[in-house]
Parts: structure tokens; C-alpha cells; sequence
């Protein structure tokens, strides 16, 4: 089935959708300084993979009404790519497009 932006077809109004549908994954990251050590990264990464998958932790989710979707570090490091290497102009047409209206 086809997406949005299969039927974009300027290269600049892509941009602007691929930046607000793809930062839309990581919508709460959990986010570390820089120089945190490899292992220490990759432990944290298996615990967060590992509570996505823990039964209890769902059902309590569910119970609680909070919506839940994991998504993998690998996957949040490339939303973060992609807003970090957005041009100005994009940033600048993204944040006039998606604007909350002022009354």
C-alpha cells in the first residue's frame, strides 16, 4: 500500500515529510551524554529491548491507557542523523508548515 510520500514529488516538500513522519519514531528517546562507553550502551539497549518485550510491563501499559511502541536505538540514532542533518531552509519550512494556528 502506498505511503504520503509516494506521491510527493518535489524533492524539497520530501524533505519536509520525511523529517515530520520519520522524528515522529522517537517521539521520548531516552538520551545519554556523549563519550558513554560502548558496553554501557549496548547493556542499556538489550534492558530497553528487553522491557519492549516484558509481558507484565504491556499489560500494565495497556492497563494504564499509555501507548507503548518500542523502537530499536539503531533506529532513534538514525532519526537523529536525519534531523541533525536537515538544511536550514528545510528546518525553516518544516517549522512554518507544522506551526501550531495562532488565533
Amino acid at each position: 500500500m502506498p505511503n504520503a510520500l509516494d506521491f510527493i514529488k518535489s524533492p524539497s516538500d520530501r524533505q519536509v515529510m520525511e523529517l515530520h513522519f520519520t522524528q515522529k519514531t522517537a517521539a521520548r528517546p531516552v538520551i545519554m551524554p556523549p563519550g558513554v562507553p560502548e558496553e554501557r550502551l549496548a547493556m542499556l539497549r538489550r534492558a530497553f529491548a528487553a522491557l519492549g518485550q516484558d509481558k507484565d510491563f504491556l499489560a500494565e501499559a495497556a492497563k494504564s491507557k499509555v501507548e507503548f511502541n518500542f523502537v530499536t536505538g539503531q533506529e532513534v540514532d538514525k532519526v537523529v542523523a536525519l534531523i541533525v542533518a536537515t538544511p536550514p531552509a528545510i528546518a525553516e519550512r518544516y517549522a512554518k508548515a507544522f506551526a501550531p494556528e495562532r488565533n
